[in-house]
């Protein structure tokens, strides 16, 4: 029996698409170290992959889990992507190398 994994995709509620995220991360090369950011105060950051052992001060990836109904729409987008650069900015981290949205209903086109 086939596992038809881009069917399980789409039933995962937020905490599981961040959780498997997570682990397709992790198996990825070229991360000193992966950590997921989970709940209120997670500054945007989902599921973060960081190059060196200077995580947030260094050169990081940043993973945002959208697990919505239909595809995110461009404010949507935007919003996620304004808030990492907001608290970035803010001097909480620095901005990350690479922003990826995790989203297994798509993107808007606009987006």
């Amino acid at each position: 029996m086939d596992i038809r994994y881009d069917r399980l995709i789409l039933s995962m509620d937020d905490t599981e698409l961040e959780q498997f995220c997570r682990s397709w991360v992790e198996k990825k090369a070229g991360y000193f170290e992966v950590k997921r950011y989970a709940g209120t105060g997670d500054l945007g950051r989902d599921v973060v992959g960081f190059v060196t052992d200077a995580r947030h001060d260094g050169e990081w990836d940043n993973y945002q889990c959208k697990q919505y109904r239909s595809g995110v729409a461009r404010s949507q987008g935007l919003l996620a992507i304004g808030k990492v650069l907001y608290w970035a900015f803010m001097g909480e981290f620095t901005a990350p190398r690479n922003f990826f949205l995790v989203a297994p209903k798509g993107l808007a086109r606009k987006l």
